[in-house]
């Protein structure tokens, strides 16, 4: 009789119950928050860099450019653009590869109007702009990079933060 018993088969309940799934709910939101912070702050940086970059790379290319062709180059931010724009000789670049949302990141000068020249040497034509500063900052926070035309000799360079406002042509030269 023993074989013909109805055997009781064990309850397996798989999965997990409700109040489990919300525990873990809970957790990956309070993982999130605390995350997200400090990677919208990388991302930011990163946006920033990318524009400094591309802005160091049109400086460069204006000064090769007015060398070979022997002729006078003009760099001229646009800082009324929403996005990070500038004009090489009236043709507008979109710096930061278009991937700058409208009115993300703004460019400021130390100078009116925002343009610079290179002569045939490649140089700065007006010495009185020296150093010419390109401030970077994205909208609503205090960091800030920058492109310098640091000298008379037309060098680039790039700094951040307090550097950015402390820009005088004797501390460029000591450099």
């Amino acid at each position: 009789m023993n074989r013909f018993k109805s055997r009781q088969k064990a309850s397996t309940n798989g999965g997990f119950t409700l109040i489990e799934a919300l525990i873990v709910v809970i957790m990956v939101a309070i993982l999130m928050g605390i995350a997200a912070p400090g990677w919208f702050a990388f991302v930011n940086r990163q946006r920033m860099k990318t524009v400094q970059n591309d802005l160091t790379e049109v400086f460069r290319q204006a000064q090769t450019n007015a060398e070979q062709l022997r002729s006078q180059q003009f760099v001229t931010i646009d800082t009324a653009a929403d996005v990070p724009t500038v004009r090489v000789n009236g043709a507008p670049q979109v710096l930061g590869s278009g991937n700058i949302n409208p009115g993300f990141i703004t460019l400021s000068s130390n100078i009116t109007p925002a343009t610079i020249s290179f002569d045939y040497r490649g140089m700065p034509v007006e010495t009185a702009s020296i150093p010419f500063v390109v401030r970077i900052r994205p909208d609503g926070a205090g960091v800030q990079q920058c492109v310098i035309v640091a000298n008379l000799l037309g060098s680039i360079k790039t700094a951040s933060n307090a550097q950015c406002d402390n820009v005088t042509a004797a501390s460029m030269r000591a450099e």
